[in-house]
């Protein structure tokens, strides 16, 4: 038996087996791998604990009463909310016929009765490997998107004084050029500047120039509507954005 795959350890397997010693013999080999087991003995009680269990993978059997796997598979796959749970089936049905008919109703593998446990822990892990890799690739390619809108943000944004910059002004620009086509509206922009700003960094530094331009942009701020758009135009320069003012 293979050593606990601690990276896989937590991940959720839900067991489906109306046969008592298969659903024993399953759960303590499994458990002892770390995984988390919760178990139904019908397709009818599977399909009321997936969603809320949402297991990363399920053991099902095909030869239940009432409701067998292929049914109970095919559920779960026009559920938008758990069709991506994979499901390997497990069954005494060994002809080619029933595989294809399992792989059809959206099973991802196939282990016949009386199974060998090495072999049901190998394709366990193989499927939950590939379950938490694809996770971890959705998780950084939403990552990657949040970090290229904060990018594009921080693009048209002024890192002193958290303004919009030139290429965020040019922006909101046009859509307030547009809007003003649109509604026949006047808007009206306001250019100022901070009056000998080299000669207060040549005297007091950078440093008290730099308070200079954030305080300045702060009463400006405050001194505007809601509506209006106060950005820094160049490094001492403000231009303020007022729609529908003539």
């Amino acid at each position: 038996m293979n050593p606990k795959n601690d990276d896989l350890s937590g991940m959720k397997i839900l067991l489906v087996d109306d046969v008592p010693t298969n659903i024993e013999i399953l759960f303590q080999t499994l458990k002892s791998r770390g995984y988390q087991i919760s178990l139904a003995d019908s397709g009818a009680k599977a399909l009321e604990l997936i969603p809320e269990l949402l297991p990363d993978l399920i053991l099902l059997d095909i030869m239940m009463p009432e409701m067998d796997g292929i049914e109970t598979c095919q559920r779960l796959k026009d559920d938008e909310s758990t069709r991506d749970i994979p499901i390997i089936f497990i069954t005494a049905k060994s002809e080619t016929e029933d595989v294809v008919v399992g792989f059809k109703a959206g099973g991802v593998d196939y282990i016949t009765k009386p199974f060998r446990l090495e072999e049901v822990l190998a394709r366990v892990e193989t499927h939950l490997r590939l379950r938490k890799t694809l996770r971890d690739k959705d998780n950084l390619i939403s990552e990657l998107r949040d970090t290229q809108e904060v990018l594009m943000n921080s693009a048209k944004m002024d890192l002193l004084t958290g303004l919009h910059n030139r290429v965020g002004l040019e922006e909101k620009m046009d859509q307030e050029q547009s809007r003003s086509q649109r509604t026949e509206k006047p808007f009206s922009m306001v250019l100022a500047d901070i009056d000998h700003i080299n000669k207060i960094n040549e005297e007091f530094g950078m440093k008290v120039g730099d308070q200079v331009i954030i305080r300045t942009a702060s009463i400006l701020t405050e001194s505007v509507r809601s509506h209006d758009l106060v950005s820094r135009w160049s490094s001492e320069e403000f231009l303020i954005l007022l729609p529908e003012t003539a």
